[in-house]
């Protein structure tokens, strides 16, 4: 990860001409993990749930459901469960920040993001995930969307 660090700032006093931030629980934000298994014998399923009951009274219930490997021990049932939990229990957020353009910045580079967007500052290394450069009139611009977790 070092080796895909660039020297780049994108932020409100570097290359940022313009940005687009979105916050959401409505896509891939779950606070409560039901993973299932088949129990051949017993002929039943074995059921494992981990919750947050804290963002379940904010948001309201909001449940990942999957089933799981029938060879997995309950021990790695339950440490999945709890990873899904950590990984999927926090609100989403979307950054595409509009710039002047630079081919050193491709998905995969991480670029140091200075910027205060509406509920949160930003002053750090962040990944890039997706970029389109664009070139119009000689102008080099570019679109680059970002990994964002608190």
């Amino acid at each position: 990860m070092e080796k895909l660090k660039t020297n780049l700032i994108l932020g409100d006093m570097s290359l940022m001409t313009g940005y687009d931030y979105q916050t959401s629980i409505d896509d891939d934000t779950y606070n409560q993990i039901k993973l299932v298994q088949e129990n051949k014998q017993t002929a039943k399923r074995d059921v494992y749930i981990v919750k947050d009951s804290s963002t379940i009274a904010r948001w309201g219930l909001l449940q990942h459901f999957e089933t799981v490997d029938e060879n997995a021990n309950p021990a790695q049932i339950a440490l999945r469960a709890e990873q899904l939990l950590k990984l999927k229990n926090r609100v989403t957020r979307k950054l595409k920040i509009n710039a002047l353009g630079d081919f050193r910045i491709m998905p995969g580079n991480s670029v140091w993001v200075e910027t205060q967007m509406e509920d949160m500052r930003l002053s750090r290394y962040m990944l890039v995930h997706a970029v389109s450069h664009t070139i119009k009139n000689k102008l080099h611009t570019m679109q680059v969307t970002l990994e964002v977790f608190e």
